[in-house]
């Protein structure tokens, strides 16, 4: 996949505006450090397996071209959700340091989706491709994880969502053609 597919992809999956639909409840000021201490963290796992990720794929017996159209799927099913079914579930107020960890790193950002595409873009790209790419959407989630939400927001995040899909069905229809 070329360079900017594997940035879009990710940064769909990551869904920065979903981000600040979710954390609507916390007052904006006081979702800076949870949104920079998740970002990092969930960053750092997205590097860790996309740098393992050929061995976790030969343990489990999957080939990349069957992941790569499982990722798709999930890719489809993921963005379906936030296009369809609701932009966002609100998650209630941070309040505690620990909350950076969960709700914020997991389960708000390494959803499957995001999981699924290290795991393929960690054996089919250079590692600097995903590394880029999760650099850039988890810096778009602490500038724009900050923002209000409003129709606005909830408007991208259901534009996104349709990238996510339009990704997905094309890791699809490459995972056949590899096949």
């Amino acid at each position: 996949m070329s360079t900017w597919f594997v940035l879009m992809s990710v940064f769909a999956a990551v869904n920065p505006a979903r981000v600040a639909a979710s954390l609507a409840a916390t007052q904006r000021q006081e979702r800076a450090w949870p949104l920079a201490v998740g970002s990092v963290v969930a960053a750092s796992i997205v590097v860790l397996l996309g740098s393992a990720a050929n061995a976790i794929l030969e343990f489990l017996d999957i080939t990349d071209e069957t992941w790569r159209i499982a990722a798709g799927v999930i890719a489809v099913l993921a963005g379906a959700r936030h296009l369809a079914l609701r932009a966002a579930s609100p998650l209630p107020p941070l309040i505690a340091p620990a909350h950076a960890l969960a709700p914020v790193a997991f389960p708000l950002l390494l959803g499957p989706e995001v999981v699924v595409l290290a795991l393929l873009y960690g054996a089919t790209e250079p590692l600097g491709r995903l590394i880029t790419a999760s650099f850039l959407a988890f810096a778009a989630v602490i500038a724009w994880g900050r923002a209000d939400d409003g129709p606005v927001n909830r408007g991208i995040v259901r534009l996104v969502a349709a990238l996510l899909i339009a990704a997905g069905i094309a890791l699809v229809v490459a995972g056949i053609r590899d096949v």
